[in-house]
């Protein structure tokens, strides 16, 4: 194996990490109601175990002109 095969995955493993974007946490908000909102709380647990940096925020009775407002507000 000559020199340049044993330096190239190491120095494109350099570039990948030195050029990937910064981890931010974030906040998710997802609403409904009735069974979707029991299951969001029931992958509230799990989700915050994968991905501790993150929440997720449960809005209960958002409806669909909140929902709508919610869009366009971003």
């Amino acid at each position: 194996m000559n020199r340049v095969s044993r330096i190239f995955p190491a120095a494109f493993a350099l570039v990948l990490t030195t050029l990937a974007p910064p981890a931010f946490a974030e906040t998710i908000r997802v609403g409904g109601t009735g069974t979707v909102l029991g299951l969001f709380q029931a992958l509230s647990g799990p989700f915050s175990r994968y991905f501790p940096a993150d929440t997720l925020e449960i809005v209960p009775n958002l409806g669909s002109g909140g929902a709508i407002m919610a869009v366009s507000a971003g």
